[in-house]
């Protein structure tokens, strides 16, 4: 069976036919630039990146962590509290607590670092109750509701401190479908 490439599909495509996506391989940096996305000109906003930046990204990765724990333990019917992916995320919850309390953000940053101080604390009450006994499926399939409705505002709320010129984002789009038509776009101009 031959497939005609020239026939463009309904759906959209991660890449267009011929992006040049196809034909490099990946790059693996020696070293990452931390001020590489950070486009601010202001000192103290350039630090508080560089600080807060870290925790940012360790905040998106638990919500998303544990969310898929959330998902098993819904399948299952059951939440092992001393599974290793819910011990790692515990770690990372108390890690991520050290470093974000220890930045003293700039007057420019406060209400930013305090969002990312509120989602983490609601990360945190979710992990708490992880100890509480779920003797049935179904005191399990609640509880886990519950624990997502607060995942959800957690992560809406790590959404909403996306700053562009901090170099916060949740998504890295640089290698999404945006990237062929920006990529086409800039070569016609």
């Amino acid at each position: 069976m031959k497939i005609d490439l020239s026939i463009q599909p309904s759906w959209p495509l991660v890449h267009e036919n011929g992006c040049v996506a196809f034909d490099v391989a990946p790059v693996v940096p020696a070293e990452a630039n931390p001020l590489t996305d950070i486009t601010t000109q202001r000192d103290e906003l350039i630090r508080y990146a560089l600080e807060v930046r870290p925790c940012y990204d360790r905040i998106n990765r638990i919500v998303g962590q544990l969310a898929g724990l959330f998902i098993l333990a819904q399948a299952r019917g059951r939440f092992e509290a001393d599974f290793e992916s819910s011990t790692a995320a515990l770690r990372q919850i108390e890690e991520v607590h050290d470093a974000l309390s220890s930045i003293r953000p700039p007057a420019a940053a406060q209400r930013h670092h305090k969002q990312l101080c509120l989602a983490l604390g609601e990360v945190s009450s979710v992990s708490a109750q992880f100890g509480r006994s779920l003797p049935t499926p179904e005191a399990t399939r609640a509880s886990i509701s519950a624990w997502t409705l607060t995942l959800k505002q957690a992560s809406a709320r790590v959404r909403a401190t996306s700053a562009v010129e901090l170099g916060l984002m949740p998504v890295d789009m640089s290698q999404a479908c945006c990237s062929c038509s920006a990529s086409h776009a800039g070569a016609s101009q």
